[in-house]
């Protein structure tokens, strides 16, 4: 299977859109579509689809996606898990992180396309470095940003259309950990200019031809800041890049933690939003006017926006 991510054009556009949010959303599937495309262009955007991965020829089999295992570090990067029904084990999906004691942050299309092809009906998260059927999961209500729209193909870095690809996970119960900071509003914009080190996590899978089961390892590798638009990052690696899994997963300031059991993630500046597992990541803003206004809804923000 080849990565979906193409050059504009190769694929008629647009093919799918989702709006709603909560569990009343809603998915419309533009007549004429195919499971065999759709299942491919989940993986697109880092999904969370359970199918056979074939190596994929134009990424490099040895790329680094996330690079090393987080172990202690990170400890508020969580896995978001799901299941189809309320006895059946839960199994790695995407990648978030922990805004307030009880909700986590990841992209819309984890929660959407989770539900619409893997048939998930119930949400949760682990934050245990390493996912193991005996991790401690805490279930949640997924809320997806009420504007959230999917678009086939996923937009390339210099494409800056707004998906409005976020959704928050509100935990049946609160954790004791320190949540991640958000940025105030229009950061990126300034921290563009200074050009800093940045970090990205994620729970996906360590190489571009391994297979999707090997979701499910915190994983944190560094990356370069590329184009800013309103509604999203691009990064190149250096020598992360965010492929199947990582989805959801936090763009944050600074070089990665060294120091065993310290550092969590501190500020959020985005959530991986799209990938072609070898060249570039993109994230999704969290300091522009459309994303706050979402965010807002649940957490107090820096720089107003309180619920």
């Amino acid at each position: 299977m080849q990565p979906i991510v193409m050059r504009a054009g190769r694929f008629a556009r647009p093919m799918v859109h989702a709006k709603g949010s909560g569990r009343s959303s809603s998915t419309r599937i533009s007549r004429g579509a195919r499971p065999s495309w759709l299942i491919a262009l989940a993986g697109t955007l880092l999904g969370c689809v359970d199918t056979p991965a074939d190596p994929w020829p134009a990424t490099p089999p040895n790329s680094l996606i996330a690079a090393d295992p987080t172990g202690d570090r990170y400890p508020n990067v969580a896995l978001v898990v799901g299941r189809v029904a309320g006895d059946a084990p839960w199994g790695p999906a995407c990648t978030g992180t922990l805004v307030a004691p009880n909700i986590v942050l990841t992209a819309g299309h984890c929660v959407a396309f989770s539900r619409l092809f893997e048939g998930l009906t119930e949400f949760g998260v682990t934050f245990d470095p390493v996912f193991a059927t005996t991790s401690r999961v805490v279930r949640a209500t997924a809320h997806v940003h009420p504007d959230y729209v999917f678009r086939f193909p996923t937009p390339l870095p210099d494409d800056p259309v707004d998906l409005f690809d976020l959704a928050l996970l509100v935990l049946d119960e609160p954790m004791d950990l320190i949540p991640a900071h958000l940025p105030p509003p229009g950061f990126l914009d300034h921290f563009a200019r200074m050009s800093g080190p940045l970090t990205f996590v994620g729970y996906g899978i360590p190489r571009a031809d391994a297979d999707f089961g090997a979701r499910g390892t915190r994983r944190a590798g560094s990356v370069r800041l590329g184009s800013v638009f309103a509604p999203v990052v691009g990064t190149t690696p250096a020598p992360a890049v965010g492929c199947i899994g990582d989805s959801g997963g936090p763009l944050l300031i600074g070089p990665e933690h060294t120091k065993a059991g310290q550092g969590g993630a501190t500020m959020v500046l985005g959530v991986a939003h799209s990938a072609d597992c070898g060249t570039f990541t993109t994230f999704y803003r969290l300091d522009t006017p459309q994303a706050r206004s979402f965010l807002g809804t649940y957490l107090d923000l820096p720089g107003g926006g309180k619920r």
